[in-house]
């Protein structure tokens, strides 16, 4: 009884296991990108870092979008829409920034994702007074195991 106990053991902890993987890279604006997938390979979460022109300055943010998208399968993922987030300066002053945002990926091969990423418009807000409105043009990226 003892072997078989131990042939099946080893066996338990030497079958390979299926893991979430993620995918690292960077955007055309030189910004961090990741996709992570579930143990069926299938595209969980993917996160955009990016910088919009305002009409006053910059904003610098990443948005990150989870299941259910709009459309997925294991090697297609579309989705956007609205949300609103906080963003601090550097003087510690705090805005609202109610964006909408879009996303398209690729799976290019076994290790590689590429996409497209689009800021529509991002208006932001301080004590509820319009600051500035920003956006971004397309912005290609991709990422690697």
């Amino acid at each position: 009884m003892k072997p078989l106990l131990i042939a099946i053991t080893v066996i338990l902890v030497a079958a390979p296991v299926a893991l979430a993987a993620k995918f690292r890279g960077e955007t055309s604006q030189e910004r961090r990108a990741v996709v992570q997938t579930n143990a069926d390979d299938e595209p969980t979460r993917i996160t955009i870092r990016w910088r919009a022109r305002c009409e006053e300055g910059h904003l610098s943010d990443d948005t990150t979008f989870l299941e259910p998208f709009r459309e997925s399968t294991n090697t297609f993922v579309r989705d956007g829409g609205r949300y609103t987030t906080t963003v601090t300066d550097d003087r510690g002053r705090e805005y609202e920034v109610s964006a909408k945002a879009r996303v398209r990926a690729h799976l290019e091969s076994e290790d590689e994702w590429r996409g497209r990423f689009r800021l529509l418009s991002a208006k932001v807000r301080r004590n509820g007074d319009l600051v500035t409105e920003c956006s971004t043009r397309r912005i290609r990226w991709s990422a690697n195991l």
